[in-house]
């Protein structure tokens, strides 16, 4: 954007706005569409609606690096709101009212974007310096990334790689009990599993969740 001398957005706005707008958006919108899918049992935008937001979406990086402010601001909201209607129309047709609040938070994204190139236009003063536009794009995403390592973590963690058949061998390709798997051999004080007792240290106190214990007093030479 520095070596061209009519673009609407150059140097550090016009990076803040591409890792934002452009690259984070990009990708918020293709998890949202394959999750979409998932949730609600529905197809989200394929074929040539998909072709379409996508060639909106190099459009709207292209406008950017040209003098034409206003079809810079009206790509740049349509991405996000035509990818919150799909996602919307998904979600609606399985019946799926959990997760509409992304649909939301699409609409936010494209409203941060607006406001910012409104901002930049000098067309939206507001007092005591706020500035809500690539703070609240940042906060959506952030809260987004928050309710999905909420969900999938712990499904991940406890489903893919332990279960009450043991825990995962990719050796094996098969649950096998946890004490035998040479990770947990390997550990100083590994975790007890179901109907083992303990045999390194003391054991302090514990619940279902955590063990605390003292090391065995060693004779000194």
């Amino acid at each position: 954007s520095g070596l061209l001398s009519q673009a609407w957005l150059r140097g550090s706005a016009w990076h803040a706005h591409e890792m934002v707008f452009g690259y984070t958006l990009a990708v918020v919108i293709g998890f949202l569409f394959t999750a979409g899918r998932n949730w609600s049992g529905q197809p989200t935008p394929t074929g040539r609606p998909l072709m379409l937001l996508a060639a909106l979406w190099v459009a709207a990086r292209v406008a950017v690096l040209t003098p034409y402010a206003w079809l810079a601001l009206a790509l740049n909201v349509a991405v996000p709101w035509l990818a919150a209607w799909g996602l919307w129309g998904a979600l609606r047709r399985g019946n799926n009212r959990r997760n509409d609040f992304f649909v939301g938070l699409l609409m936010l994204m494209g409203l941060a974007a607006g406001l910012l190139h409104l901002k930049l236009m000098g067309l939206l003063v507001l007092p005591w310096g706020l500035s809500p536009d690539l703070p609240l794009a940042l906060d959506v995403v952030v809260f987004m990334i928050a309710v999905m390592a909420g969900r999938v973590v712990p499904m991940f963690s406890n489903n893919g790689v332990h279960s009450a058949d043991g825990s995962y061998s990719a050796s094996a390709n098969a649950f096998r009990p946890r004490s035998s798997l040479p990770v947990y051999q390997r550990q100083v004080f590994p975790e007890r599993v179901l109907g083992e007792k303990a045999v390194e240290g003391v054991t302090a106190w514990e619940n279902d969740g955590v063990r605390l214990w003292t090391l065995p007093q060693l004779d000194s030479e």
